[in-house]
């Protein structure tokens, strides 16, 4: 039995004074989803907090009813957060951070939104408005599992932290943590909505909702960008899906003209990020509401007229080329890859197919010595394959499809050619690498002067 109707798991760990807005916040939020009729618990973690967010908590939860606080020692947002869910109490959970704030009517709208939707779904806020070390707007949009959209995940990740939806959602999936056995890994939010649209969840957002993002140069994001951390292995692009997707399977769920909004809008057909960004008017109502809990939100037009509109890049160019590998790498009946060879000069791909048996992938368009079209003659060898086959991917969109190759096939060896490129990228992420079983040694299937490294397990 539930006792409660939603049961908000807020993640504090050295705030300090900034988490006394963003409790404040939170008090409006359930202030407001009360005056709704709704039963809301919050429930605040302390991981390795120091003394004076303790502190700050610790009081507030004493003067509001319903309120848990759970001190932990795991050192790891998303484990944090799976802490206080298995102690949740709500038909619904929502998870919010210690240092943003939520516009007052959010669990209002979320819960009105999750509850009259057909299907099980993850909410988000419609806008994000960030503010502190830098400034912008940006909008969210929902996702359907079956979108052509769903590809371009593989690079980018259009949500944020903040969202909303069924307690069985956060239980089937925990959040990964980044410690532990996962070293090398983070980015546990993009981690989790993925696999929500892997169990059939539609991403949605509540409408006349925002999340003011407060950016922050040591912020967590920031930290993991910088520790080279990687995305989590991914149902959503398991091997023996991908190849059942094209083997024909469910058809795609046709979308309407809602939809086809939302994928121009996605694709920044109807705007520029450089235009400034426009404020809906029922917004103001509610900024200026918060900026009575931190005079750093910005709340009125000649305080916004410095944030300008951005939009999340979702290439799908990258779903379709990660597909097309898998389908040349992946043989379902013979399980793991024993070896993948990546190289990206055309020397290499030679003495790579005198002295290996395996699959080589090329990650480079230029012309070999012998002259001829880059196409035709990668074509001529069937075991080498063109990455990418065109021009729809950038430099940094090959890395991280290699990089989901890497983790989503997990290769007995992976072989380098080392050029500065391919060093720098087995330095980066030897970590990640290393924490699914992976390790790096030297190669030896190239000729002397043109050193190699391999990443086996």
């Amino acid at each position: 039995m539930y006792g409660f109707d939603i049961s908000v798991v807020a993640t504090f760990h050295r705030e300090g004074a900034i988490a006394v807005p963003t409790l404040r916040a939170i008090g409006l939020c359930r202030d407001a989803a009360w005056t709704a009729g709704l039963r809301v618990e919050i429930i605040a973690t302390l991981d390795r907090a120091d003394s004076a967010t303790r502190d700050i908590v610790q009081a507030w939860s004493r003067s509001n009813d319903h309120t848990r606080v759970i001190e932990l020692d795991v050192g790891d947002l998303g484990l944090a957060r799976n802490a206080a869910f298995a102690k949740a109490a709500g038909v619904y959970g929502c998870t919010m951070d210690g240092d943003d704030l939520m516009s007052p009517g959010w669990l209002v709208r979320a819960h009105r939104t999750a509850s009259l939707h057909p299907t099980p779904a993850v909410v988000h806020p419609e806008y994000v408005i960030e503010f502190g070390a830098g400034t912008g707007v940006t909008r969210l949009q929902g996702m359907h599992p079956a979108s052509d959209l769903v590809g371009a995940l593989l690079a980018t990740h259009p949500w944020t932290s903040c969202n909303f939806s069924s307690l069985q959602a956060y239980r089937d999936v925990p959040y990964l943590g980044s410690t532990g056995p996962w070293t090398g890994f983070g980015f546990e939010d993009w981690h989790w909505n993925v696999e929500q649209l892997a169990l059939g969840r539609t991403h949605v957002v509540a409408r006349q909702t925002f999340l003011l993002y407060r950016k922050r140069p040591n912020s967590l994001l920031a930290e993991q960008v910088g520790a080279n951390r990687l995305v989590g292995p991914l149902t959503l692009f398991m091997p023996d899906r991908v190849l059942a997707q094209q083997g024909g399977g469910a058809p795609r769920r046709a979308e309407g003209r809602f939809a086809a909004w939302v994928r121009a809008i996605m694709h920044g057909r109807r705007s520029k990020p450089t235009q400034l960004a426009v404020v809906p008017p029922w917004a103001l109502p509610e900024l200026s509401t918060l900026h009575g809990c931190d005079s750093a939100v910005p709340s009125t037009p000649s305080a916004l007229k410095s944030h300008r509109y951005w939009e999340p890049r979702l290439n799908t160019a990258i779903g379709t080329e990660y597909a097309r590998v898998v389908r040349r790498l992946w043989t379902p009946d013979v399980g793991r890859i024993a070896r993948l060879t990546v190289v990206e000069t055309p020397q290499a791909v030679g003495a790579a197919l005198a002295a290996t048996d395996g699959k080589i992938l090329m990650l480079s368009r230029q012309e070999p010595a012998a002259g001829g079209s880059p196409t035709s003659w990668l074509e001529a060898h069937e075991r080498v394959i063109a990455v990418p086959s065109s021009d729809s991917l950038d430099a940094g969109e090959v890395e991280a499809l290699l990089t989901r190759l890497i983790v989503q096939l997990r290769p007995s060896c992976v072989e380098f050619e080392i050029s500065a490129r391919l060093a720098a990228f087995a330095d980066r992420y030897a970590l990640a690498f290393k924490s699914i079983g992976v390790r790096t040694t030297p190669g030896a299937w190239i000729s002397a002067g043109s050193p190699t490294t391999t990443i086996e397990s």
